[in-house]
């Protein structure tokens, strides 16, 4: 499932969950195992409770089985302790810390990196520090293919 699907999910998703305190941050297809997996959060955390609730919610969403063909398994997640960032507000509220950022295309010469986060504009122009390297890397999220925090 490529990227544009996900994202398009996530809006899906979010849509459904409007009016609740919940809110889906990222989503994930693993092939293989053929599970749908969905990241979600609310403002006072995740726990089982609210990950059944959120399931519920969503087990008879039409989108979802026309994105994947087949039988599947949903998984509703909280977003644990390395937390994906998916959109700008995730950045912006994790400015200092350290996180792992994979883009779909180069930036500054490379797709990949470990630092901390220095910067976010209201353009979604992104800067980290990569301290191993004392330089900082600039990209926009718009690129971007998956990011986590890093423990």
């Amino acid at each position: 499932m490529n990227r544009a699907t996900l994202d398009s999910m996530i809006t899906s998703i979010n849509s459904i969950l409007a009016g609740s305190l919940f809110r889906c941050i990222e989503c994930e297809w693993e092939g293989k195992t053929r599970i749908f997996r969905v990241f979600i959060d609310h403002p006072e955390g995740m726990n089982i409770d609210r990950c059944v609730v959120v399931n519920a919610l969503l087990s008879d969403a039409v989108f979802i089985d026309e994105s994947v063909s087949g039988q599947y398994t949903l998984e509703v997640s909280s977003p644990g302790i390395d937390r994906p960032l998916r959109f700008i507000e995730d950045f912006q509220a994790n400015i200092g810390k350290t996180v792992e950022v994979v883009l779909a295309v180069q930036a500054d010469g490379r797709k990949k990196a470990k630092g901390v986060l220095s910067e976010v504009d209201a353009s979604g122009l992104v800067q980290m520090s990569l301290d191993h390297i004392f330089k900082t890397w600039t990209f926009p999220l718009s690129d971007l293919k998956k990011a986590r925090l890093i423990w």
